[in-house]
């Protein structure tokens, strides 16, 4: 196998991430590769044509964003720890034009992403990011089935 410079591993920020970042670790996270753990959230309402909402709702999407920051810099600090180079990079936006553009942005040689199996109404509904990112992206994507 090549040798992997640059690592981007998807993740939901929660607790099922730890999963996916184990299984990443056993099968192909060097500790020399710059690792990136990778969650983008969603833009903020006003930036996509809706009204920002009361105060308390911009104060609960803000304490969301902050939690979710929060676990990718725990995740990736365990992962320091264990001496891989580890960084957590949070972003807002489109989810598709966000990850193609880190992916270009950091130069990366590989795409780890979970699959949590959706239904076939459900992919055809609202799509697949991963199914997306097979098709658009010409490098290699590593795709980890989810436990749950």
């Amino acid at each position: 196998m090549a040798v992997m410079n640059t690592i981007i591993i998807l993740c939901d920020a929660n607790q099922d991430d730890r999963q996916l970042i184990e299984q990443s670790r056993k099968l192909v996270m060097e500790k020399t590769a710059q690792t990136y753990l990778l969650h983008v959230a969603a833009s903020d309402p006003e930036f996509v044509g809706y009204e920002v909402g009361p105060q308390h709702e911009r104060d609960w999407r803000a304490e969301l964003l902050r939690t979710e920051h929060r676990l990718l810099q725990n995740m990736s600090k365990e992962l320091r720890d264990d001496g891989f180079n580890a960084h957590a990079l949070l972003v807002q936006g489109d989810k598709i034009d966000l990850i193609l553009k880190e992916v270009i942005n950091l130069n990366a040689d590989l795409l780890i992403v979970g699959n949590h199996n959706k239904g076939l109404l459900e992919r055809f509904v609202v799509g697949s990011t991963t199914d997306t990112l097979v098709h658009q992206l010409e490098m290699p994507i590593l795709v980890i089935p989810s436990k749950s």
